[in-house]
């Protein structure tokens, strides 16, 4: 039986993400605007939410404002299925409810984890669960990174959302989140939800999906890889439309703060105003 796409999430992952944000400890305050917005999306409806990923809070923060609303399942952007390597991760998700993860393709490299090329075949499990109702959380872009000059390097869109989209002919629903000095250590939160987004995109995804297959199968002559590429050109392009989306529901008048320390051996950035930690 088919769940109703405005449920509220699992109690398990609401209540782990819960207790996450508490145990942080780096968040004075959280907001949310724009709760009015989920009125335009029928009880039945079920769609894909596209959130910044400036720091690692924005997307449980996205799930705390959204999950008393909409039954969530979250792209999982890590190996957390490796308890050797992610232990905590991984014991977190389990948690968490494992039903409420769905992989993207990541490898390790030595000690180093690294996001894989785009795969189409990603979205499978996704597709499924909006067709049972859920709401598929994506990150519109990838992880916020400083250089090695101590500079944020500004978000890039990333191709899986739009693919997503194009797929299974589901609506966006855009959410930013945005972040505020507090105090020396602490932050103010603001998760801003948009209106839901009909991407009329420019890549054809039935294209896509035939190379990728005979990719894998046979390999693609030059002509084919040549129109391969000019399709995932456009595809970066329609992910970046709605990369401009979700960062016009952001305050971006400052340089981006990344105040989660999970992810970096850095202490404090070097950068614009001093936050405790960057990735």
């Amino acid at each position: 039986m088919e769940r109703s796409a405005r449920s509220q999430s699992d109690f398990r992952l609401r209540k782990s993400i819960d207790l996450l944000l508490l145990v942080q400890n780096k968040l004075a305050n959280r907001s949310i605007t724009g709760l009015e917005n989920l009125d335009a999306i029928h009880p039945e409806e079920s769609v894909i939410i596209a959130v910044s990923h400036t720091t690692g809070f924005d997307i449980p923060l996205a799930v705390n404002a959204l999950g008393a609303h909409m039954d969530i399942a979250i792209s999982e952007q890590s190996t957390h299925g490796k308890m050797t390597k992610e232990p905590l991760a991984y014991i977190g998700q389990k948690i968490a409810g494992s039903r409420n993860f769905l992989p993207i393709s990541y490898s390790w490299h030595g000690e180093k984890k690294q996001a894989d090329r785009f795969n189409p075949n990603d979205s499978v499990a996704m597709e499924k669960a909006l067709g049972f109702g859920r709401n598929v959380l994506v990150a519109v872009h990838k992880p916020l990174i400083i250089n090695s000059g101590g500079n944020v390097v500004s978000p890039r869109a990333g191709y899986l959302a739009a693919y997503l989209a194009g797929k299974s002919n589901h609506r966006v629903l855009p959410v930013g989140v945005s972040y505020e000095s507090a105090s020396n250590t602490k932050y103010d939160a603001l998760v801003t939800i948009g209106g839901p987004i009909d991407l009329h995109g420019k890549a054809d995804v039935a294209i896509i999906d035939d190379l990728n297959t005979k990719r894998q199968s046979s390999g693609l002559s030059t002509e084919e890889a040549l129109v391969m590429d000019n399709q995932l050109k456009r595809l970066l392009g329609d992910g970046g439309t709605l990369l401009e989306a979700v960062q016009s529901l952001q305050n971006l008048n400052e340089e981006y703060p990344v105040i989660d320390q999970m992810y970096t051996g850095q202490e404090k950035s070097t950068f614009g105003r001093s936050f405790p930690s960057v990735r």
